[in-house]
């Protein structure tokens, strides 16, 4: 079970995917969603298109 390094809440795979796309590929710690939108500056709506537009087009960071 991975946890977001700045709030402690459990995280999905997409988030993590999602750490390891906007952050560092080899990253081993990891942001949930409503983090990485205050980090980044955007909507969590925005990240979760960004997770789907990525899944799309076959980025292994978002394998289910």
């Amino acid at each position: 079970m991975e946890c977001c390094i700045t709030c402690g809440r459990e995280l999905v795979s997409d988030e993590i995917g999602l750490s390891k796309k906007l952050i560092n590929r080899g990253a081993t710690e990891f942001k949930c969603i409503a983090c990485l939108s205050a980090y980044y500056q955007v909507s969590e709506q925005r990240l979760h298109e960004l997770a789907a537009q990525y899944r799309a087009q076959g980025c292994t960071l978002f394998d289910e």
